[in-house]
Formats: C-alpha cells, structure tokens, sequence
C-alpha cells in the first residue's frame, strides 16, 4: 500500500509532469514524463479513482491549455473549462480501469490502445483538437521523433503509454518500451543526415509579422490602412536588396483586404519599389511588384473576397497567380456555425463566414513544388497527408497566432507542426503572424525561428525529403491499428513479470 503522503507527493509531481513535461515549456522534464509521468499519477490516485483521476487530468489540462486565456475576448473562460474538464473525462474513466484491474501484457496493450485512440478522436470532432497527444514527450530531440517518420505521432504515444503502463506495473519490460524510439530514432537520424547532405538547398526570406488582431478595427481609411500595413511589409524586406533569394513567405492575413480589394495610391510606393502608375493597386498587384523587382516567388496568405470568399494563400511570380483555399476552418473565427449565433458573434467583429475549400495543391514555385497549408491545418495529420500524396518538396504553413498573444500557443503550434513534418518526412517552411516563423528540415530540425518583434529571416534549407512508412498508412489505419489492439483482452492473458 502506498501511504497518503506519497500519493499527495505522486500527485503533485505528476501534475507537473503532465503540464510542463513538452519541449514547447521545459523540455528537460519531457523524456522524464515520457517514462513515469502518467505511471505517477495513477500511483497517486485515491480509493475513489475515477474522481480523483478526473480531478488531476482536469487541472494538468487547465494548466496546458492555459494559452487560450490569452484570447481578447472573455468567452474564452467558457472554452478553456470545458474543454479542460471534458477531455480530462475519458482519461479519467481509462485510469479507473487501470488502478481496479489486476494488469496482464494483453490488459496493458489495451490501456495503451485505448489512451492512444482517445488522443486520435480528439482530433476527428468537429473542427477537431491536435495539441494534446503524448507524442509531445517525445519531440524533445530529432533523434526519438524520427520514429514519428514509421508510426506517426500515434504510435510514440502508444509507447509512451506503454511504457508508463509497464513502469505503474513495476515490470522490467518498461526498459524496451522506454528506449525503442531512442534505439530506432538513431539509426533512422543519422542514416537521414547523410542523404540530406547531398541534397540541394532553397534560399528563404521568411517575414514574421506582430500585429495585433484588431488592426481591422482601425480608425483609419481602408486605403490608409492597406498603404500602411503594406509599408510595413516592404520595409521588412529592404534587406533583400542585395541578396538573390528562391521564395519569399509572408504570413496568413498578411494585411486585412481582399487580395484584389485596389487600395494602395501606386504614387505613395517606396523609392525602391516605385513604379510608373497613377491608379490604385491591390495586395496581389504589390505582391507581382516584390516578385518582380527581387526576381522571385512569394507566397503569402489574403482573404480572397468575392462570393464564395476564402482564407487563401497566393503564390505569385513574373509569370503567374496561383491560389489555394483553406480546408479547415474554424468555428466562430472563420466560420458562424449557427445563424443564431450571428448577432452575438457581430459584437465581436465577426460578420460572415469563410468558405471551406476542397483540395490539397502544389505550387510551383520554379520547380520547387511547395504544398501550402494555412494556420490550424498544419497540426492535423488529415491535411499534411493529403499534401504530401502530391510530393511536394516542402510543406509551407501560412499562420496567425495573434489571437493568443504572449502565451504558450506559439510554441506549442510549431512544435505540433514539426512533428507533422517529420510524419511525412518533408521539410516545413513557416511564416507567422505574433507566434513563431520557422524553417525546418525533414529530420525536424530547427534551421532559422524568429519570434517577437517583426523582421525578415534569411536562411537556407535542404531540400531533402524521404518517403516514410506512416505516409503510406495514415492516421486512420493506425486507428484502426489501435481499435484492434483496444479488443485485445478476448485474447489469453499472459502475466507479466514484476522487477519487485
């Protein structure tokens, strides 16, 4: 029997566990969690198990999810709670189980497929949740999250669960469990780095962008406004001036107008990108302006307006306009999904809907093949897979995080996206908006970030990418993986043999 005092001590240090335990906050206490965070906190579980498993799941979410707090408006508060204590639930109820049950090898692949499942069908509800899985204990280095490139961010979770699973049954066979993705993870890493040094490399301007988000609601004129953001985004790239770059990448929304909204007096452009006009021009007409004065393609993320009106991201060079259209928008941010909610929701600034769109592209960017995807979609496994059937030699992320300003979520957004890169084994190239702009190889390595105040990252990236086994099986055959292993207690049970 483990004594009160030791179970309020587990809990505690669970909790912290639990909550801190992520590269994105204290990455030293990430492998630990990956091995006895979530063991702790069922040895610290009480005689009413469920209850008290819920109270603790509940406030290391509170804790993890404390970013939203970060939002403008109060509704938030509503959101943050219950999606801290809802989520909390099944955990709660699978930890029961757990601690009430005598645990065999099959019971424990069970627990770990049910936990593993339970991550997965956060991200399938509706407009879908992709921050919490397990995995995260695990990106702490490139080398244990390139097994992510095999089984995909699922099955690091498994093991994680596995090994917490063997670790609360004091079994010995937590050690494999324990080092398989550090084991697996270098031979894959440094296999990987030699073919990449062979590879070819892009030169990148990223802008990062900090704006605030409501910059809409200006006091000034619409084509005050535009010349104003637009002057922002040109003096960012005065240091191109004397540099031959392949692809600039500015971010998601990159001024508040629709693409072809002619709001710019071409007689007030900069010296530099002055041209011999006398009428109004559109962000899409400036963006042909940059192209063509730096020999370049850019890339960057407009509203499209019109009707149907999307969230969008445009690729532009000397030659052409190409465009691809968000697939998964969000709910009272992109979208009213209720018309009663429109009054409300009109208080806050929103008064109409982006339409979804329905494809996965490449753009060709000089015969780079760059597969967009804007803010959110880079977190779910659904959309990097549906781009990287289209082989692109690199993905890239058109963000804004300016609804949660200076909190966890700028962090915790890339590192959710570098763990996608690494699934499909495709380099990820990042421009954001008040988060964190990035440009990392297929391995999942940081080559270039850029935080805080705005300014321009010039880099270069290998334009190294390898198939990889999860890309072939996707999130949902390893779903239906972990379903067959949930049903694993029909089988015959096999002891398991204690270190005690």
């Amino acid at each position: 029997m483990i004594s009160k005092q030791k179970k309020i001590c587990y809990f505690l240090v669970s909790v912290v566990l639990l909550s801190f335990g992520r590269a994105s906050v204290l990455w030293p206490l990430a492998p630990i969690t990956a091995i006895c965070g979530y063991a702790l906190a069922w040895k610290s579980l009480s005689s009413r198990p469920f209850l008290s498993a819920w109270l603790l799941f509940s406030l290391t979410n509170l804790i993890s999810h404390s970013w939203l707090l970060s939002h403008p408006f109060s509704y938030i508060i509503l959101v943050w709670l219950l999606v801290s204590l809802l989520f909390a639930l099944p955990y709660a109820l699978i930890s029961k189980h757990i601690v009430t049950t005598d645990l065999n090898f099959s019971r424990i692949i069970q627990y770990a497929a049910l936990l593993t499942l339970t991550e997965w069908l956060f991200t399938v509800l509706p407009c879908g949740f992709s921050f919490q899985t397990a995995a995260l204990h695990l990106s702490w280095h490139a080398i244990p999250l390139q097994t992510a490139s095999l089984v995909g961010a699922s099955g690091l979770a498994f093991l994680v669960f596995l090994t917490n699973l063997f670790i609360y049954a004091n079994s010995w066979i937590a050690i494999i469990f324990a080092l398989i993705p550090y084991a697996i993870g270098t031979g894959l890493f440094w296999h990987h780095v030699e073919e990449q040094k062979k590879a070819s490399h892009i030169k990148l301007a990223i802008c990062h962008m900090n704006e605030e988000p409501d910059v809409w609601m200006s006091h000034l004129s619409p084509p005050d406004l535009h010349t104003q953001e637009w002057n922002k985004v040109l003096s960012l790239l005065s240091p191109l001036e004397n540099q031959k770059v392949d692809l600039i990448v500015l971010p998601e929304g990159v001024v508040p107008f629709p693409a072809y909204a002619q709001l710019y007096d071409a007689r007030l452009l900069p010296s530099a990108f002055s041209v011999q006009a006398d009428f109004a021009l559109s962000s899409l007409d400036i963006a042909h302006i940059i192209a063509h004065k730096f020999d370049t393609s850019i890339i960057l993320g407009l509203e499209s307006g019109g009707y149907p009106s999307h969230n969008s991201c445009y690729f532009v060079n000397r030659d052409k306009i190409e465009r691809y259209d968000k697939q998964l928008l969000l709910p009272l941010g992109e979208y009213i999904p209720f018309e009663l909610l429109s009054s409300w929701l009109a208080s806050y600034g929103i008064h109409s809907s982006f339409s979804p769109g329905n494809e996965a592209k490449i753009l060709d960017a000089d015969n780079l093949a760059l597969s967009p995807l804007i803010c959110y979609e880079e977190t779910f496994a659904t959309y990097t897979e549906k781009a990287s059937k289209l082989a692109p030699k690199a993905l890239v992320s058109l963000s804004n995080d300016n609804w949660f300003p200076n909190s966890g979520l700028a962090k915790l957004h890339l590192e959710v996206a570098r763990l996608r890169a690494v699934e499909i084994g495709r380099p990820l190239i990042r421009s954001c908006n008040k988060g964190a702009s990035a440009a990392i190889d297929a391995l999942g390595q940081t080559v270039a970030q850029k935080e805080g105040d705005a300014g321009v990252v010039i880099c270069s990236l290998a334009q190294y990418s390898h198939p990889t086994l999860y890309q072939h099986i996707g999130a949902t055959g390893f779903a239906y993986l972990f379903l067959s292993f949930s049903l694993i207690s029909c089988f015959p049970k096999r002891k398991i043999e204690s270190i005690e």
